[in-house]
């Protein structure tokens, strides 16, 4: 694949100022009764449909823990068995880093949880949306790259994608976090592997120029 380290970060401050401008409505309690009223309707409805709240509920476990090791360590391997060194280690670091940045913002933030759980930790940004879009986001980043030759790459990597919304939608649909908590979670989530992605690419494309550059004095006549 071509190296597109600008893309990447516009993407990543695309995402990172949506994040900001959530962050900015949340401090100043200006989507407070939006988000009361939507995730109150979300939650009631799961509660109507029992066979929807279990599948959420399912999903929602599909975004932290366990599951989340298991995506990134084949993000990682994936990467290594290609020989690329530097985004594996990248993607690693990348991956490691994301723990604390979540109950960092909760500390900041100290919005309290919706009122159908009674749980000590904070609700903004979720840490679910923030660590699914990290580690699934870079699974389908690493697709996208692994499989460059395929058709079905794109079908793939949307799929990871709309995961990634599964498990945004599971939080206030069980009633653990309101609508503009994923949506920061999710938003600062893909920024951050977005930023990654651009280092990796900045890395190949300097590699790329500086071959080329080499190719073309050893072709320069004396």
């Amino acid at each position: 694949m071509t190296p597109r380290p600008r893309r990447y970060l516009f993407l990543a401050l695309l995402c990172t100022c949506l994040f900001a401008v959530l962050a900015t409505l949340v401090e100043a309690g200006a989507c407070n009764e939006v988000d009361s009223r939507l995730v109150v309707a979300l939650h009631q409805w799961a509660i109507d449909h029992p066979p929807a709240l279990r599948f959420f509920t399912f999903v929602t476990d599909l975004g932290a823990g366990r599951p989340l090791y298991w995506v990134g360590t084949l993000s990682v391997f994936a990467l290594a068995w290609r020989r690329e060194w530097f985004r594996s280690l990248v993607w690693l670091v990348g991956l490691l880093a994301s723990r604390p940045v979540t109950p960092w913002f909760k500390g900041q933030f100290e919005r309290v949880r919706p009122p159908f759980v009674d749980w000590p930790d904070f609700s903004f940004p979720s840490g679910h949306a923030f660590g699914s879009a990290v580690t699934y986001g870079m699974l389908a980043l690493v697709i996208l790259r692994v499989w460059q030759g395929s058709r079905w790459r794109w079908v793939l990597a949307g799929a990871v994608w709309s995961f990634i919304g599964l498990v945004v939608l599971s939080r206030p649909i069980i009633g653990v976090h309101y609508p503009s908590d994923v949506l920061a979670g999710a938003s600062l989530g893909l920024g951050w592997g977005f930023y990654w992605a651009a280092v990796t690419d900045w890395w190949d494309l300097r590699r790329l120029r500086g071959s080329a550059e080499r190719v073309e004095q050893t072709q320069d006549p004396p």
